[in-house]
């Protein structure tokens, strides 16, 4: 799919021109900004593929051949602990024929290799290949053969994969983040429940849903209305102060396109035809609910309303 420069250069004078008004007098950002396929490949491009994306817990993963999958901007992933004890993210595609080798429905599980089952090539719990089955080609070095592998970080507990490669770490990125998530202790807690949802919106939609608390009271009033009540929200007209009371709920948020809105010049590889774009454009949002307890008390610090 092309862009549409004039179009992409026109809704990008309309947002600069939203976030220069006085905070008192904003403004919504048009329809457009959630509809139109070619500012969405520009946010993919520029936004989407370069920035850390939560794939999940470390405790989720806590022995050696543990292993959870994930998709992130049409990217198999692969969270996995080696019998090193490292923590790594690996890409979900065999280095043969590019067939997975963890079948996409498989969420997470515990294996001694992982096979791909086209043509049977394992590979150790570390990504290294251990097995190509009747390669006797002598240019062929199995030992410089592997799972490729992805910039990953364990912040606070959480496991975050980066497809880009000019991004800081989360807790290097001077946000104020590590000391809002020191007070939680997140590291400590694990997980005890888990739920996944689909919202069929772009991206932007689930994002901003999440960083007010206007509606709170209207659409959560017997869940997360109890302990941050609308009427003790307000807006951040600057930077938080690091020394304010935290309200923010630690919950883990994935999201990623949905299959059939995701733009094909996108995908890194795949088989068979696609089709772009669709009759209209809508994306859709997986948005996981998750429940993180401490060990000594086993209480939630969230819960989805």
């Amino acid at each position: 799919m092309s862009i549409a420069p004039a179009s992409v250069a026109e809704l990008r004078r309309q947002l600069h021109e939203r976030a220069s008004t006085p905070a008192d007098r904003a403004f919504s950002m048009p329809g457009s900004f959630y509809t139109d396929p070619g500012y969405f490949q520009l946010e993919w491009e520029t936004v989407l593929a370069g920035g850390w994306h939560c794939l999940g817990r470390a405790d989720e993963v806590p022995e050696p051949g543990d292993f959870l999958t994930a998709d992130v901007l049409d990217e198999p992933l692969l969270v996995t602990r080696g019998d090193d004890g490292v923590l790594r993210v690996l890409a979900n595609v065999c280095r043969h024929r590019s067939m997975p080798v963890v079948a996409p429905a498989v969420a997470s599980g515990n294996v001694r290799r992982f096979v791909c089952s086209y043509h049977g090539w394992s590979y150790d719990r570390s990504g290294g290949l251990v097995s190509a089955p009747r390669m006797d080609n002598p240019a062929f070095d199995p030992a410089s053969c592997r799972l490729a592998e992805l910039r990953s970080t364990v912040w606070h507990g959480f496991v975050y994969v980066c497809l880009g490669s000019d991004q800081p770490d989360p807790g290097e990125a001077k946000l104020g983040l590590d000391d809002l998530f020191t007070r939680y202790e997140t590291g400590a807690f694990e997980l005890v429940h888990q739920a996944e949802e689909t919202w069929h919106c772009n991206w932007k939609t689930l994002v901003e849903n999440f960083l007010e608390g206007y509606h709170l009271s209207i659409v959560h009033p017997r869940s997360r209305n109890w302990y941050t009540p609308t009427s003790l929200c307000r807006k951040a007209l600057s930077d938080p102060d690091p020394a304010s009371p935290a309200t923010t709920p630690t919950t883990r948020t994935r999201s990623r396109p949905a299959a059939s809105a995701r733009p094909p010049s996108a995908r890194s590889s795949g088989i068979g035809p696609s089709s772009w774009p669709p009759s209209r454009p809508t994306w859709s949002a997986r948005r996981p609910t998750t429940w993180l307890a401490c060990r000594s008390c086993r209480w939630p610090s969230t819960a989805s309303g």
